[in-house]
């Protein structure tokens, strides 16, 4: 069994963002297109979804392996409830712009509590993946 590089990783994390795609055909082939890349990798879903996932989703020794880095790979332990939530809405395919995903990988290696303004602004980010979902939902 081999683990899923960065550039793998990176395709798998853009083809499950098309899941969401409100056409059926795109969906489809996004969803081929990534069990076919997990399988190239030797791996079953059960290697790449595991109970690992909270804390190194895809194995690697780095918890965003998706974001470029500088100084290599540092695994993060997800403790609490701000860093789980940043990491999730990361994850949710929302098409947050640069700031915000910045905002988010910051709060995702937090260690420490968050600041009023930094709860409002996670807060926020929360309420616009949930509206973007529900709009997606209605269509």
């Amino acid at each position: 069994m081999s683990a899923l590089d960065a550039a793998a990783t990176a395709r798998l994390v853009k083809f499950l963002g098309l899941l969401g795609s409100d056409h059926d055909g795109e969906r489809a082939t996004a969803g081929r297109m990534a069990d076919l890349l997990v399988k190239a990798h030797g791996l079953t879903w059960a290697d790449v979804i595991s109970t690992r996932a909270a804390v190194d989703p895809f194995g690697t020794g780095d918890p965003c392996p998706w974001r470029p880095r500088s100084s290599g790979p540092q695994p993060v332990q997800v403790t609490r409830s701000h860093q789980k939530e940043a990491f999730n809405l990361l994850g949710c395919g929302f098409p947050w712009d640069s700031w915000k995903t910045d905002f988010l990988h910051s709060i995702r290696h937090r260690d420490g509590p968050l600041s009023g303004g930094q709860q409002d602004k996670l807060d926020e980010c929360h309420r616009m993946a949930q509206d973007w979902r529900r709009m997606r939902e209605a269509a």
